[in-house]
C-alpha cells in the first residue's frame, strides 16, 4: 500500500494531467473551452447523474437561510481532518446552495474523523449515522459481489452473463456476446437505461420486464466496443449474480459484504432502513423527492448508507482493514479498460485516475434526492465519504479535495481577501462565453457560463490555477495596476478575456 502520507498537499499544475476527462464529461468545464456556445452539458455525459434527475410533484421546498451551517464534530478523536477551507466551502454549500444537510467522513492516515453540516429534519446535526440513499456508489458493491465470485473460482470475469441466466435472451451482435467483465466495466453495448423505465422510478422494473427488454433489444455495436455508462448493465450483473447465488441479489450482498463487513447501518433497499435515521431528499430545485424502490436493477442503486459504514467499507478497500474481502476488494480495484486514456480507466465499477504517479479511485452517485462521493488514494494516505439530501452532483468537490490529498510540492501563497477581491468580476471569453471570478470565504472561484463553480489557487500575484483540471488563469492589469482581464491558459492555447465593465 506504500508509505502513508499524512500531509496534504498540492499538485504542480503542469504535472497533474487530470485524469478524468472533465472537459468531457463533469459539469465543472465541459465547457470552458468550447468558446462558440454555452449551455449545460449533455446529461449522457455527465459524471454519472443516473438514478434520477427527476422533481417530485410533492411541494415541499426546504429554505436554506434557515438552515445551521456550523460543522457538528461528531468523531471524539482530537484531530481535524478538514482545513478551514475545506470547512468553509461545505459551510456555503449549506447556506447559499440549498443543501439541507452534509455529512462528510475523512481518513488520513490511521487517523478517521465524521464531520456534520447542517440540520436534520429532527433538529438535530447528522451524523455518521444519519442514512442516505448511495446511488451509483452501489455499483462498488455489485462490482465486489462480482469478484468475490471469481475469488471463489465460481466463474471468470468472461463468462457470458447468459450462462447465469439460462433463461433469459441476452442480445449478441457479430457472435460476440456480453461477459461479466463488460457489464462491470461499461462496455457491455447495452443503453443507459431500457426503454419504458424512468430512471426516477424503477419500482416497478421487474425480471420479466428486463427479460422483455434483452430479448427484443438490438445492439448498435459489438459487446466490449467502446464505453457507455448503463444503469441498465449494472441492474443486469447484479440481478444475474443475485440469480446465481440462489437468494437474489439483495440477501447476496448481505451475506457477502455487509455482514463480513459489519456493515450494521447499510440497507440493501430504503425500505428496510429505520425511518427516523433516512434524512428525506429533495430535487436539485429544492423539492422534496420520493426515495427510490428496486427490483431486478437494484444492483446500480438501491444501497443506502452512512458516513460510518461508509468509512469502513472504504477503509476495507484501502487496504488498512484485514477482511476475507481484501482479495476480492483488490480484484475489484484494479483498473482494466480506458475510459479516456491511460489516466481514465475503470475497474469492476471503481473508477480511477492517475495524477503525478498516483492513483485516485472513486466513484459517485445521484438519486431523485442524494448525492453521494466516495474515493481514496491508492498508497492509504487519504479517504474521502461525502453525503448530502440534494440531488446536486459534488464531483468537483470530491474529486478537488482527492487532489488536496495527493503528495507533492507545494506552490500555492496565501493572499489577504482584499487581495482576492481585486480580481472578482466578470471577463468575456466570447459573445457566448463568460467567465464570471468571485470570492467565497477564503477561496477565489471561478465560473464559465452554465457550468459549476470550481476553487482557483494562487501559485503568484495574479497567476492561479485550478486542481480540477490543467487549468491555469493569469490576470492582467493596466497602467494603474487595475485587474482589467485574464488570460485563460489550457491545453497548449491561451485565450484573452477582458473584464467586463460592472453592472
Amino acid at each position: 500500500m506504500g508509505e502513508l502520507k499524512m500531509m496534504r498537499k498540492i499538485v504542480k499544475l503542469e504535472q497533474a494531467t487530470i485524469i478524468y476527462s472533465l472537459a468531457r464529461r463533469s459539469v465543472v468545464l465541459a465547457v470552458v473551452l468550447a468558446l462558440g456556445g454555452c449551455g449545460t452539458v449533455d446529461e449522457s455525459t455527465r459524471s454519472d447523474v443516473d438514478l434520477g434527475d427527476a422533481t417530485s410533484e410533492t411541494d415541499a421546498s426546504r429554505d436554506a437561510g434557515e438552515a445551521d451551517v456550523s460543522p457538528d464534530m461528531v468523531e471524539e478523536e482530537n484531530v481535524e481532518l478538514l482545513t478551514e477551507a475545506q470547512v468553509e466551502r461545505f459551510e456555503r454549500l449549506v447556506a447559499n446552495e440549498g443543501h439541507p444537510t452534509i455529512v462528510v467522513g475523512v481518513i488520513e492516515g490511521d487517523a478517521t474523523r465524521v464531520y456534520g453540516f447542517g440540520t436534520r429534519e429532527t433538529g438535530e446535526a447528522p451524523d455518521g449515522a444519519t442514512l442516505y440513499e448511495i446511488g451509483s456508489v452501489t455499483k462498488t458493491f455489485t462490482g465486489l459481489l462480482l469478484a468475490q465470485a471469481v475469488e471463489s473460482a465460481e466463474f471468470s470475469l468472461n463468462a457470458p452473463v447468459q450462462d447465469l441466466l439460462p433463461d433469459f435472451q441476452i442480445p449478441t451482435r457479430n457472435g460476440k456476446e456480453i461477459t461479466l467483465e463488460m457489464l462491470a466495466t461499461h462496455h457491455s453495448g447495452l443503453p443507459r437505461m431500457p426503454s419504458g423505465v424512468s430512471a426516477a422510478d424503477p419500482s416497478g422494473y421487474d425480471s420479466v420486464k428486463l427479460n422483455g427488454f434483452l430479448e427484443n433489444h438490438t445492439l448498435t455495436r459489438d459487446p466490449g466496443a467502446s464505453y457507455e455508462y448503463s444503469n441498465l448493465g449494472f441492474g443486469l450483473l447484479g440481478y444475474a449474480l443475485g440469480a446465481h447465488a440462489g437468494v437474489g441479489y439483495k440477501a447476496a450482498v448481505e451475506r457477502e459484504i455487509i455482514e463480513p463487513l459489519g456493515l450494521t447501518s447499510t440497507y440493501t433497499s430504503g425500505v428496510d432502513a429505520p425511518s427516523e435515521r433516512l434524512e428525506p431528499g429533495y430535487t436539485g430545485a429544492g423539492v422534496l423527492a420520493s426515495n427510490l424502490e428496486f427490483q431486478a436493477l437494484a444492483g446500480a442503486g438501491s444501497i443506502v448508507s452512512g458516513a460510518d459504514d461508509l468509512l469502513t467499507y472504504l477503509r476495507a478497500n484501502m487496504g488498512m482493514t484485514d477482511s476475507s474481502l481484501n482479495p476480492a476488494m483488490q480484484l475489484a480495484l484494479q483498473a482494466r479498460v480506458d475510459i479516456t486514456g491511460p489516466n481514465d480507466r475503470i475497474g469492476l465499477a471503481w473508477k480511477t485516475n492517475s495524477v503525478q504517479g498516483h492513483d485516485m479511485m472513486w466513484h459517485s452517485g445521484v438519486t431523485n434526492g442524494y448525492t453521494t462521493f466516495v474515493g481514496f488514494l491508492s498508497d492509504g494516505s487519504y479517504g474521502l465519504v461525502i453525503l448530502t439530501n440534494i440531488a446536486k452532483p459534488l464531483d468537483t468537490m470530491g474529486i478537488t479535495m482527492l487532489l488536496e490529498g495527493v503528495a507533492g510540492d507545494d506552490d500555492t501563497i496565501e493572499l489577504s481577501v482584499e487581495e482576492l477581491d481585486e480580481y472578482v468580476g466578470k471577463y468575456s471569453l466570447s459573445a457566448q462565453m463568460k467567465i464570471t471570478i468571485f470570492r467565497e470565504g477564503s477561496d477565489l472561484m471561478a465560473q464559465a457560463t452554465g457550468q459549476g463553480a470550481f476553487p482557483i489557487y494562487a501559485s503568484a500575484k495574479d497567476k492561479f490555477f485550478a486542481r480540477i483540471a490543467p487549468i491555469e488563469i493569469t490576470f492582467e492589469r493596466d497602467a494603474e495596476e487595475r485587474v482589467d482581464g485574464l488570460i485563460l491558459h489550457q491545453n497548449g492555447e491561451n485565450h484573452p478575456a477582458p473584464r467586463m465593465p460592472e453592472e
